[in-house]
């Protein structure tokens, strides 16, 4: 598939796409965990005792790694599935492998208050606040009846759900930049840090992995 507007939700496409850069990222922090345990139970150069805590927490952390990849297979899996049945196989794997999700973008709205209505609901404003700063209004009974009778208009529910789309796919770039960042943080600190170090690093980025997981 060569195109890259696909007639999926765009909030479905970017949950996958988002998840398949967890799931690579959750995959160099794995070997990387691996060659760092391997090499210390290699060079016994702990005691007994301290080997074998050494070895116990080692485990630990690599069962915990083992629970995030689940965990992201399976969200992963889902929603390829989604993505599969409402369009094709084609458009899920396109989905999960591009960072450029685009999806059909509509004009603003012709009436340029309605717009700015429409573009402050989207950031997070308030119907009444929304509607007091579009039309140079006070914050008052008047600005929340107002600005709730606008929100019953179609178009207007149709472009904040438009702006809404645009700025999450918009946002897939920073996604993937802070996940690289995340990773490559995680994966510095197993090899260059102390063994304690480097448990800890994983048990952070595999919770937040998890949580990541379950949330989408």
């Amino acid at each position: 598939m060569t195109g890259e507007t696909i007639s999926v939700s765009p909030a479905l496409l970017w949950r996958l796409r988002v998840l398949c850069l967890t799931w690579q990222a959750l995959g160099e922090v794995m070997v990387a965990f691996q060659v760092r345990a391997d090499r210390l139970v290699a060079s016994r150069r702990f005691g007994c005792w301290r080997s074998l805590i050494a070895a116990f927490r080692a485990q630990i952390c690599a069962l915990k790694i083992i629970l995030a990849v689940q965990s992201a297979v399976w969200s992963y899996k889902r929603l390829f599935a989604e993505v599969e049945m409402a369009s094709s196989k084609e458009d899920a794997m396109h989905a999960a492998g591009t960072d450029k999700i685009r999806a059909q973008s509509g004009p603003p709205l012709p009436n340029f208050r309605q717009e700015a209505f429409a573009q402050r609901t989207a950031a997070g404003c308030s119907a009444t606040a929304a509607y007091a700063s579009a039309y140079g209004r006070p914050r008052d009974a008047s600005s929340r009846v107002n600005g709730r009778r606008l929100l019953t208009n179609a178009n207007i529910r149709a472009r904040i759900a438009q702006i809404e789309r645009d700025a999450t796919l918009s946002s897939l770039s920073t996604i993937r930049e802070v996940l690289d960042a995340a990773g490559c943080t995680t994966v510095d600190r197993i090899r260059n840090g102390s063994f304690k170090q480097a448990c800890k690093a994983v048990d952070c980025f595999a919770d937040t992995v998890l949580k990541l997981s379950r949330a989408l």
